[in-house]
C-alpha cells in the first residue's frame, strides 16, 4: 500500500473545498447592485453589527455559534464532496472532515458575513454571500496544510 495517496488526495479535496463553494454561490442572485457612477445615494453596504471583532463566537453579536456553522459546514462537505473523499484506511475521514470545516470556520468566521454563516449553517451553499467566497480561497493554504499534517500524523509519519 502506498501511504502518501491518502494524505494527497485528502488534501486534494481539502483544496477543492473552496473552490466548490465559490463556485456554488457565484451563479447565485445578488440582490443588490452598487449605486450608478454620479449618483449621490451612497451603495448599500452589508449589514454589520457591533461585536464582529473579537467575537467568541457565541453567536451573541447576530452570527450563529461556531459550532454550528462548523457542524452545518461538515454536513455540507459529506453532502458535496462525499464520493471524492477517499477512504482512509487508519484514518479517520469522518474526523478529518470536521477537522476540514473546522479549520476554514477558523479562518473565514469573523470576516465572513452573518448571511454567509447562516447558509453554512444550514448546509446550503446557494446561500453563501459571493462577497465571502474569496474568504474560503485564503483560506485553502491554511486548512490544506494544517489537514495533511494532521492525517501524517494519524499515519504515525
Amino acid at each position: 500500500m502506498f501511504r502518501p495517496r491518502v494524505p494527497l488526495a485528502i488534501a486534494a479535496v481539502v483544496c477543492g473545498l473552496g473552490l466548490s463553494l465559490s463556485a456554488c454561490s457565484a451563479g447565485a442572485e445578488q440582490t443588490e447592485s452598487p449605486a450608478p457612477a454620479g449618483s449621490s445615494a451612497p451603495a448599500e453596504a452589508p449589514e454589520q453589527t457591533e461585536e464582529t471583532t473579537g467575537d467568541d463566537g457565541s453567536g451573541t453579536d447576530g452570527k450563529p455559534a461556531k459550532e454550528d456553522v462548523v457542524a452545518g459546514y461538515a454536513a455540507l462537505i459529506e453532502e458535496q464532496m462525499g464520493s471524492m473523499i477517499p477512504d482512509g484506511g487508519e484514518v479517520d475521514m469522518e474526523a478529518i472532515v470536521t477537522e476540514v470545516a473546522q479549520c476554514f470556520v477558523d479562518e473565514v468566521y469573523d470576516e465572513a458575513s452573518v448571511q454567509t454563516l447562516e447558509a453554512l449553517a444550514a448546509s446550503d451553499a446557494a446561500g453563501i454571500d459571493p462577497a465571502d467566497t474569496q474568504l474560503f480561497t485564503d483560506a485553502q493554504g491554511t486548512c490544506t496544510e494544517q489537514i495533511t499534517q494532521s492525517i501524517q500524523e494519524q499515519m504515525g509519519g
